[in-house]
């Protein structure tokens, strides 16, 4: 088995899948799960950070498993008047910006009702405990530590929006 197969066993045998394979399947089980909403290309995720690079390459590793739409800010202010403008079905946060810092604008978003449990997910290169603990409180739903893992990136954007209320149905 080659280092870049993962083996899994399921019913009693052994499968070997490919990293590939695994997100080809996680892109059927999300256009699934996206379904509720109507179809996965009306689903809306938001990438907030004031690097312009690292939302671009954050929105480049998203789009290899989500079809929708994806928007990126790059401040905190922009993504409060982006969230007026436009629902969200995930958002992504950088912690360290210059104008409102990660947390503070996650605050500020939860406090929007249409907001209340859409799932938040917040970046950063500081991997404190006390930050994850004040992060926890202001209601983020998932961490991913910078530099971002591509593989862990496009399992939690799959993870989160697969678990959307299903309120979205139709």
């Amino acid at each position: 088995m080659t280092g870049s197969m993962k083996r899994f066993r399921a019913a009693g045998s052994d499968l070997h899948v490919h990293p590939r394979k695994q997100l080809f399947h996680m892109h059927k089980r999300l256009s699934r799960c996206a379904g509720r909403r109507t179809s996965e290309a009306e689903m809306r995720i938001l990438i907030v950070d004031d690097v312009e690079s690292n939302g671009a390459i954050m929105k480049r590793l998203a789009m290899k498993v989500f079809g929708g739409e994806i928007e990126i800010a790059n401040s905190a202010t922009n993504a409060v008047k982006c969230c007026h403008e436009a629902n969200y079905d995930l958002i992504i946060t950088d912690y360290m910006m210059p104008d409102i810092d990660g947390l503070q604008l996650i605050s500020i978003i939860r406090g929007f009702t249409e907001y209340a449990r859409v799932p938040v997910i917040l970046t950063s290169a500081d991997h404190d405990a006390a930050l994850l603990s004040r992060a926890t409180k202001a209601g983020i739903n998932d961490f991913l530590p910078k530099p971002i893992n591509s593989e862990m990136f496009r399992k939690k954007i799959v993870h989160h929006l697969s678990m959307r209320p299903s309120s979205f149905a139709t």
